[in-house]
């Protein structure tokens, strides 16, 4: 069968392929920014190293998919479903990724300033490391997530449920956690908050603690 990838905008062909079936149908290392692959079922896919910038993936299924290092600036994933998808080291700055599934996800050393992941599920992601400054989580569900090391500066938790959740070491300058819940949360005391640790202790990396 033949697959072909549109530009979003223009409806110029960015990339076709003659496959057998559609896991025969490789974008690993691609380079197609502005494509529109809307309610794409790319479960399982190899999307590494992919440059995606601005693509449309609105109600894309990737779930257990492999985005590792991918470049996903401004693209727009709003209710699309990635459970369980490796995003690490991925580049998706001002991304609108709203309403997602992203239980168990994860975003270890992804750039992700200025994300929108309002309303998404996080439940039991790993965001550790992560450049989430500025980020945009109102309402997002992350029970359980890992978020130790990570750049939370000026972050918005607002009515998130972060019941559980690991901050041990990020920074959380100016982060808004206006009626979120933090119940069994831990490491909030070593976080920077206000300009400073309100642990009295030197703060380790998360990862001298833990390992």
């Amino acid at each position: 069968m033949m697959v072909q990838i549109k530009h979003r905008k223009t409806g110029e062909i960015l990339l076709q392929s003659n496959v057998e079936s559609r896991e025969d149908f490789k974008l690993a290392g691609v380079s197609i920014p502005g494509a529109f692959l809307a309610g794409a079922n790319l479960s399982r896919c190899d999307l590494s190293n992919s440059e995606m910038s601005g693509a449309d993936m609105r109600r894309v299924c990737l779930s257990h998919g492999n985005a590792h290092s991918i470049c996903l600036r401004k693209a727009v994933l709003v209710g699309a479903d990635m459970q369980g998808a490796d995003f690490t080291d991925a580049k998706m700055e001002l991304a609108q990724i709203s309403q997602a599934n992203l239980q168990s996800a994860i975003f270890r050393y992804a750039k992700l300033r200025q994300a929108n992941f309002s309303a998404c599920n996080l439940t039991g992601a790993d965001l550790s490391m992560a450049d989430l400054s500025n980020a945009n989580f109102t309402d997002a569900i992350l029970i359980g997530a890992d978020l130790r090391g990570a750049d939370l500066r000026s972050a918005n938790f607002s009515n998130a449920d972060l019941s559980g959740a690991h901050f041990e070491n990020a920074n959380m300058l100016c982060a808004r956690m206006t009626s979120a819940k933090l119940d069994q949360c831990t490491g909030l005391t070593s976080a920077k908050r206000d300009g400073r640790t309100a642990s009295s202790r030197p703060a380790k990396p998360w990862w001298q603690v833990w390992n």
